[in-house]
């Protein structure tokens, strides 16, 4: 912006998501699916490479641990963490594996309460639109582009990057939340207002129109 001289202020127009192609489901009809407990409380871990430092991963786990108490189920999709067993020691969990398709992933977020997002750094992640889109509000840090899909205590819970107490206590308070239900919604309007493929249009088309006039 300070390089070049373009006449106005730089926009940012966020890529359309298409949520069609992953064919999401209701929670139950999803867990059905997926032969999995009705009334367990499950939550979700995502990221192409479990173990990447970048994902942070190893702080999510020490969130878990501090719920344990909630008895949670925890769902890992990605490359798996080979010594998972001795890192979440007293929790149920299942490790996937990674999931290239999307109706899949679509059944895998639908059927979770909660998307647990622990990424230090990060842009706009498809994973987050992913979640949302499914009903799932994500509980995470507030790092890189993650506040602008995120709103804290509105359609999903923010804490510090980096702070593994903190976000001990939001994902505590997600899973004991008794309106998720206007969480899921608030989070699926959120995709639909500033990710869906027709405000990707609409923004261009405004732009286009500005810049028409000044000629």
């Amino acid at each position: 912006s300070q390089s070049l001289k373009f006449g106005r202020d730089p926009a940012v127009i966020p890529n359309g998501f298409v949520p069609e192609s992953y064919k999401f489901r209701g929670k139950w009809d999803a867990r059905r699916e997926l032969g999995l407990q009705e009334e367990q409380k499950i939550v979700i871990v995502a990221a192409h490479f479990l173990g990447e430092p970048r994902k942070g991963v190893s702080l999510a786990l020490s969130a878990l641990r501090a719920i344990a108490d909630l008895d949670p189920l925890v769902i890992f999709v990605g490359i798996p963490l080979s010594d998972l067993d001795g890192r979440i020691a007293g929790l149920r969990f299942w490790q996937t594996g990674f999931v290239r398709d999307k109706e899949r992933l679509g059944l895998l977020f639908s059927a979770a309460d909660v998307f647990l997002f622990s990424s230090l750094e990060e842009n706009l992640p498809i994973m987050i639109q992913e979640a949302m889109a499914a009903g799932t509000p994500v509980v995470g840090f507030g790092a890189g582009g993650v506040p602008e899909m995120v709103e804290d205590e509105r359609n999903g819970w923010l804490c510090v990057p980096g702070d593994p107490i903190g976000l001990a206590r939001k994902l505590r308070d997600a899973l004991l939340c008794r309106n998720l239900t206007v969480f899921s919604l608030a989070a699926q309007q959120a995709v639909r207002e500033k990710f869906g493929v027709g405000s990707f249009v609409e923004r261009h088309v405004e732009i286009y129109k500005g810049m028409s006039k000044g000629l």
